[in-house]
């Protein structure tokens, strides 16, 4: 058998070997040696860091990457020295840690020490995680999610969202017994909107209902846009009468005031229908279903009103 049998593949050396498997690592990884000196990195650490070699890496150390005093006030070659004493003893430790890649940027990290054998000799690993990735992959998910959950156009909730909201909220009022009324709401022959102006323009009518229909509701009024040119509007909690002046509300607003868009004003108003649960087997696409028939029996009614569903 070849002495470089004992490697892992036939022709790789012991210390590339382990070199490869720095390299490997979906992290910040590097060695200390009993004397507290890096004596490996790979290719992350040099990223990470800003440095052009390994030779470079070990030269400065993760003290000389780091601020002469750590967040607590400890000297960072006394804490460091600290930290990897400790891995040698327990096997391992986890800390944070603030570096720096350059005289001012600093790098909050979470650091894992874990106690190791290379070439035979004791040494500690060092595993570094950069929390600014945490950071930015957090703001990733919270944009994906407002994505999901917002209209790209108006801002306002998806009808995904807003059905996945308003079903609970319709089970949480069924049990305590508490009111709960749906609007639905459609602009009144928006279609010659788009066709006389363009559909840009029509989309900034949306965007400006979407923030009227915000000012003249609660903060917490759950509004969403059903599709195209129609909104439906939860109000949990509330008196019928209460739910009424609301809708009548929206439709003042819109009514009464023209919708600026450049220099164009545009006299527009809507039809809303009124839906509320009446017994506890209401079920949210019922509804639905209700508010629709009473939003469109204010259309027929001539529009630019109010019609509750009355079964």
């Amino acid at each position: 058998m070849a002495k470089n049998a004992k490697a892992g593949r036939p022709g790789v050396q012991p210390d590339d070997h382990f070199q490869m498997m720095l390299d490997l690592a979906p992290l910040c990884c590097f060695s200390f040696n009993d004397k507290y000196e890096i004596s490996a990195c790979n290719q992350y650490a040099l990223k990470l860091f800003e440095v052009n070699d390994a030779g470079e890496f070990a030269a400065l150390g993760l003290v000389g990457l780091s601020p002469e005093h750590q967040p607590d006030g400890q000297l960072s070659s006394n804490a460091l020295k600290k930290h990897i004493k400790k891995a040698m003893q327990e096997g391992s430790v986890k800390f944070e840690w603030v570096a720096r890649t350059d005289a001012t940027a600093e790098l909050p990290c979470d650091v894992t020490l874990v106690r190791s054998h290379m070439r035979g000799e004791p040494c500690v690993m060092a595993y570094l995680r950069d929390k600014r990735e945490l950071k930015n992959a957090i703001s990733l998910m919270e944009k994906l999610e407002e994505m999901a959950f917002s209209d790209a156009l108006t801002g306002l909730s998806t009808r995904r969202y807003f059905m996945e909201m308003a079903e609970k909220e319709l089970r949480d009022c069924i049990i305590h017994v508490y009111p709960f009324h749906l609007l639905m709401i459609d602009i009144d022959f928006f279609k010659r909107v788009n066709d006389t102006y363009g559909h840009p323009v029509g989309d900034e009518v949306l965007i400006i209902l979407a923030e009227r229909m915000r000012t003249v509701t609660r903060p917490d009024t759950l509004i969403a846009r059903y599709g195209g040119e129609e909104f439906i509007v939860m109000l949990p909690r509330i008196s019928n009468h209460a739910a009424e002046k609301v809708a009548r509300r929206i439709r003042k607003n819109v009514a009464d005031t023209a919708f600026e868009v450049e220099d164009l004003k545009i006299d527009l108003t809507v039809s809303i229908g009124l839906a509320s649960k009446t017994n506890a087997d209401e079920k949210l696409l019922d509804l639905i279903k209700h508010a629709d028939e009473a939003m469109y029996a204010a259309k027929h009614a001539g529009r630019n009103t109010v019609r509750q569903y009355h079964a």
